[in-house]
């Protein structure tokens, strides 16, 4: 789960707005601001936006293959 050689920063940042970005905001929208709708879409576009970019494997699972082909 936390193993520095297998992170990956996108599935990073969809895992921190998914987890504690988005609620936080969902909950500021409901009590404090109602307008913040704005707000929440771009939440939603930066999420799917990382979520599109997770790579198939981890970069040291590429790194090996690129070392045993090479």
């Amino acid at each position: 789960m936390c193993d520095r050689n297998n992170v990956s920063i996108e599935k990073s940042q969809v895992g921190f707005i998914t987890y504690i970005v988005l609620p936080i905001y969902e909950t500021w929208a409901d009590l404090v601001y109602p307008d913040a709708q704005n707000i929440l879409d771009q939440l939603e576009e930066n999420r799917e936006y990382y979520s599109s970019r997770i790579p198939d494997e981890p970069d040291t699972a590429r790194e090996a293959k690129t070392e045993e082909s090479g």
